[in-house]
């Protein structure tokens, strides 16, 4: 048996959702706090993925803390 690394794979699928949520987050933001018009199609992606549950931590646990709240 060789003794070769193997190739670099791929970030698994569940972990480069959550980084893309976290990039139109902040994308986001930034265009909010520029005072321009956020592309819709950010606002879709953004939504479709914290409902498929790509959530921060944060908003997991205050889910847990206070879940008569609404998202």
């Amino acid at each position: 048996m060789s003794n070769h690394l193997l190739p670099k794979g791929i970030i698994p699928e569940r972990i480069h959702h959550f980084s893309r949520k976290e990039d139109l987050k902040e994308a986001i933001i930034r265009y909010l706090n520029a005072e321009l018009q956020v592309p819709e199609q950010w606002i879709e992606e953004h939504n479709r993925l914290v409902n498929q549950g790509y959530i921060s931590l944060e908003a997991s646990e205050l889910r847990k803390k206070y879940p008569h709240v609404s998202q």
